[in-house]
């Protein structure tokens, strides 16, 4: 019988990959998983995975039928300066390119897919001044797929 992966064992994998890269490590973000988005600017740089939905895509006819497995996942970045927006938005970028090498240094999440989508996608949707700090937050979405046999 074949049996799906699991998106929380690919979204466990994927916080050791970011946990373990050494120039996101270096930043000292607040690595979480399936939390509410940060409100707390004394928390950033902050990073958190998310698994957002799961296609089964048919790629064969028949009994032995296999499917495709696509796993939706966004990881949001988030970063704060007391200063302005704009050096915010500097480190967010810092912090997002780190988190992306992180993402590409191991395409297979620790061997739990077997590879990402060819599409990334980042969406910046706001940028707030929170007690006296500029925060802005990024979400990168991004897939993952393995085949269900």
């Amino acid at each position: 019988m074949a049996t799906p992966k699991s998106a929380f064992d690919v979204v466990t994998a994927l916080m050791t990959q970011l946990k373990a890269y050494g120039d996101l490590a270096a930043l000292d973000p607040t690595i979480e998983r399936s939390r509410e988005v940060n409100n707390d600017s004394s928390k950033t740089p902050w990073v958190c995975c998310y698994r957002y939905g799961v296609e089964f895509t048919p790629r064969t006819l028949g009994p032995l039928a296999n499917r495709r497995q696509t796993i939706h996942l966004v990881i949001a970045c988030q970063a704060s300066d007391p200063i302005s927006g704009e050096k915010c938005e500097e480190r967010l970028e810092e912090l997002i390119k780190f988190v992306m090498a992180a993402l590409l240094s191991d395409v297979t999440i620790g061997g739990t897919v077997v590879m990402l989508d060819e599409k990334i996608n980042v969406q910046y949707p706001d940028v707030q001044l929170r007690t006296d700090q500029y925060t802005q937050t990024a979400f990168i979405q991004f897939a993952a797929i393995t085949v269900v046999q």
